[in-house]
């Protein structure tokens, strides 16, 4: 089961957490082998309230393909700022429109560079457009398309969260960050050092004041702007290179594969095991490849998992057969070979639906 935050909701200065994710856990962790997620903080949050399954849950932190990020071809940036995410509630576009209008009192030289669109809910475009300081871009498919070192900095806005891609993505390519302190972003955006963090309050205007301060802290202080790109740099270069996040993969799912397995009689514990360890690799790899189109990786996915259920039904069918087969003379070693088969097919199909499951969901959760 992936996870990432609980959802809120504000009602007037109270942000209340929406209960029905958790009930979902709290209802079925029997039926749960594993909850992974990509920040810590909502693991703490969850074993606060469930500390007796502390071993199902696990922090994967996401991946970014450094080499895409990590040139040495910074610039000082001019005087504009993006904001890149969903057009949606949680994204808090009202206060984008807040920062936007303090921002043209304040620093009206500065331009806001908007990408996204809304996706779950309707958002009035014109809000946006009709602002002389704002400039709409519509849709994008990938983060290099917002051109993020011709920023100053990114701007991101959210009621809740985990730790979203795009700020990983910012991170690797040393925009500085200004981010409010929800959910997870804290483990990547760390105050003065890889960031600057917002305790926000959740009224716009008030909030909105606290984000403009923060771009003219950063637009009046070269030295730390570039601290913040090197620092952020070297965290995700530690924590979210391709190279990491295989190992973690490998110490979440390899366990659950190779451990306690009942093997058919006759068969060598360390062969199955070679074997079964050869096909996790494949798994993993598969997981953590480069999704340069999501529609179409979602769809070569269920393809594999299609034909893993047509393998373990068609091995079924063989054992079936044979059972039935008036003949009493059947061969020992392949009946235990179709057994041994069989068996195989099971643990890489479940192991292969928890990796198809996680890689779907974050896909889906830029």
């Amino acid at each position: 089961f992936y996870r990432f935050s609980d959802p809120h909701e504000r009602q007037g200065q109270i942000s209340v957490t929406g209960a029905q994710p958790f009930q979902f856990i709290s209802d079925n962790i029997e039926y749960l082998d594993k909850l992974v997620c990509d920040n810590a903080s909502i693991v703490r949050s969850d074993l606060g309230r469930i500390s007796s399954a502390r071993r199902k849950w696990h922090c994967l932190y996401a991946r970014v393909a450094l080499d895409e990020w990590l040139a040495d071809d910074y610039r000082p940036p001019g005087k504009s700022l993006l904001w890149a995410s969903r057009l949606d509630g949680e994204k808090r576009p009202m206060l984008l429109v807040a920062i936007a209008k303090v921002l043209l009192a304040k620093m009206p030289s500065y331009k806001i560079h908007v990408h996204g669109q809304p996706t779950l809910h309707p958002f009035n475009l014109d809000l946006l457009r009709r602002l002389p300081n704002v400039e709409y871009h519509g849709a994008f498919r990938s983060f290099q398309e917002t051109a993020p070192r011709d920023h100053l900095c990114l701007i991101y806005t959210s009621e809740f969260d985990g730790i979203p891609n795009i700020l990983i993505e910012a991170a690797a390519a040393g925009l500085p960050i200004i981010a409010p302190d929800v959910g997870g972003i804290s483990e990547l955006v760390q105050d003065g050092q890889t960031g600057i963090l917002l305790s926000c309050a959740g009224d716009d205007f008030e909030d909105a004041a606290a984000y403009v301060a923060g771009i003219e802290h950063l637009a009046t202080s070269p030295e730390l702007c570039d601290k913040i790109r090197r620092g952020a740099s070297e965290l995700v270069a530690n924590r979210h290179s391709p190279s990491r996040y295989a190992v973690r993969v490998r110490e979440i799912f390899e366990p659950e594969l190779l451990q306690n397995a009942p093997v058919p009689s006759r068969v060598p514990t360390d062969e199955l095991d070679r074997a079964l360890a050869g096909e996790l690799t494949t798994l993993i790899n598969m997981a953590a490849s480069e999704h340069t189109d999501k529609d179409e990786e979602i769809r070569r996915l269920e393809r594999v998992l299609a034909q893993e259920r047509h393998g373990t039904l068609f091995a079924r069918q063989r054992i079936a057969d044979l059972e039935r087969a008036e003949s009493p003379k059947i061969d020992y070693d392949t009946m235990n070979s179709i057994a041994k088969e069989v068996w195989r097919e099971k643990r890489r199909r479940r192991l292969l639906f928890q990796v198809v499951r996680w890689v779907k969901r974050r896909l889906f959760s830029r």
